[in-house]
């Protein structure tokens, strides 16, 4: 190889690299303004973080400890502490549609969100929204499915029952 055609594909290789790398870059910014926002938040209600997620639309911070849950909606700054002492059950609720593609018995997921119902009348406490199809935030509805298992799951291992 000659002196020319390396560096052409060394120049091609920047071109196409350097914007993946610069996407990455900026991302990983972003996740650690979140969770720097999510842990400031916390340590106003004396919360350690045993688990957190940090996407663009939630912020969730578990303190088993304490058994407080704070949710965080970065958009429009509603933060959210949940006492998982007062809660006495908690869902995932999946708002569906028909899907109109050519696969008859399939649906649409619409929203995905955990439901955390009160210990004494069983009324609902709170919603943790996990995913929206309205809001367009660029994430896939099977991720966000999973998130809300996973948490689910971590809000009935500390829950009082």
């Amino acid at each position: 190889m000659d002196t020319a055609s390396i560096t052409i594909g060394s120049i091609l290789l920047l071109l196409f690299i350097a914007p993946v790398l610069y996407v990455i870059w900026k991302q990983s910014l972003q996740d650690k303004k979140l969770l720097k926002k999510l842990i400031e938040e916390g340590a106003r209600y004396n919360l350690k973080f045993d688990h957190t997620e940090v996407s663009n639309s939630l912020l969730l911070g578990l303190d088993s400890g304490n058994k407080k849950l704070l949710a965080i909606e970065p958009d429009n700054d509603k933060t959210t502490l949940v006492d998982l002492v007062k809660i006495s059950d908690s869902k995932i609720l999946k708002k569906v549609t028909p899907n109109p593609s050519s696969f008859k018995d399939r649906e649409k997921i619409m929203q995905v969100s955990i439901e955390l119902m009160e210990n004494k009348r069983g009324e609902k406490v709170s919603q943790i929204l996990f995913y929206d199809e309205d809001a367009r935030d660029g994430t896939d509805v099977g991720t966000r499915l999973t998130s809300a298992l996973k948490w689910e799951k971590l809000i009935k291992a500390n829950l009082s029952i």
